[in-house]
């Protein structure tokens, strides 16, 4: 009975710790990157697209927002396009001039192909580690 309760206390550690794994496997997969962008708005527009220099690591828009050194401007990212790494901001005051902060992430794993994937897996792999050895616990708790 003993192995019982300690098997389904590890599976429940388990699943209760699937958050931290997440955060902690996408920290080792994405990197900070933040681009400078000089823009000027015409009359009644209020919006700017903008070409980042290396693609999102993401295909929308989490994880990415703008600042501006314009008191006008409340910038944020409404849309991304991986394809072309065009962002398109918006919350810009018209006919103004500013340097707008792009902030997004940038895949950190480049360099060994496949590790991405693996991480991605993280939070299966440590629940499925958990019920094994709890299976282990329990087979090896009869014999």
């Amino acid at each position: 009975m003993t192995r019982l309760v300690a098997a389904v206390v590890a599976v429940v550690v388990s699943l209760l710790t699937i958050p931290v794994v997440s955060t902690v496997a996408h920290n080792a997969q994405a990197a900070p990157a933040a681009e400078q962008f000089a823009v000027t708005t015409g009359t009644g527009q209020t919006s700017a697209t903008v070409i980042l220099s290396q693609p999102h690591i993401h295909a929308d828009t989490t994880h990415m927002s703008a600042t501006s050194d314009n008191p006008g401007d409340s910038p944020s990212v409404t849309a991304y396009n991986p394809s072309t790494r065009q962002a398109t901001v918006v919350g810009l005051a018209p006919s103004a001039t500013r340097t707008l902060t792009v902030h997004y992430e940038i895949d950190a794993l480049g360099d060994f192909p496949g590790a991405g994937a693996l991480l991605g897996m993280a939070p299966l792999l440590w629940v499925g580690g958990a019920i094994a050895l709890a299976v282990a616990m329990l087979v090896i708790g009869s014999g």
